[in-house]
């Protein structure tokens, strides 16, 4: 698969994944990464973010009229999702997991955990997991306590789009899926 860049003269060869990287370098000359994400290209580094942030309301089940709302950042640039244990709403369903490593915010982490949580954005409901950590960090000036990653939007049909620092939520509005 050639992944082309509008307006960049070259482009990337990709193999095909879910959530597919690139050296920005070959492509654009520039440093950062951009990333393949379902149809379209979110790009990292000194051009547009992969990443929004908004507040949702996380509940441990879906039926629960009450949550926490968090400060969260959809970003396409992580596979996995993370929230913050002062985040996690009572009676949330964690278990323990092989651990692996995670470097964040210039920590490194080990992570031990896998919550099942759901979460409301502009009244929609989605379901994901996520793991546990003590602190994200600041995004655009806020305490971040959820981080919604790749794998989470790809599965709903969220959309990041970077102009604008916008969501699609249409696919997840519509909840009709096709699979295989």
């Amino acid at each position: 698969m050639m992944l082309f860049f509008p307006s960049i003269e070259n482009s990337c060869d990709l193999t095909e994944c879910r959530l597919i990287e690139c050296d920005r370098d070959r492509a654009t000359g520039r440093s950062g990464t951009a990333f393949k994400y379902l149809d379209r290209v979110s790009v990292t580094g000194d051009g547009a973010t992969g990443r929004v942030a908004r507040v949702v309301t996380v509940k441990s089940d879906p039926e629960n009229e009450t949550g926490k709302d968090v400060w969260a950042v959809f970003d396409t640039g992580s596979e996995r999702s993370y929230i913050t244990r002062d985040a996690l709403p009572d009676g949330t369903a964690c278990s323990r997991i092989g651990p692996f490593s995670l470097k964040m915010g210039g920590e490194e982490r080990a992570i031990t955990e896998r919550c099942s949580l759901s979460a409301e954005i502009e009244g929609k409901i989605f379901d994901f997991s996520a793991h546990p950590v003590d602190t994200i960090g600041e995004v655009e000036g806020q305490d971040t306590k959820l981080i919604i990653g790749a794998t989470a939007m790809e599965e709903w049909d969220i959309k990041v789009i970077p102009m604008g620092r916008q969501l699609d939520l249409s696919g997840l509005e519509k909840r009709e899926f096709v699979e295989l």
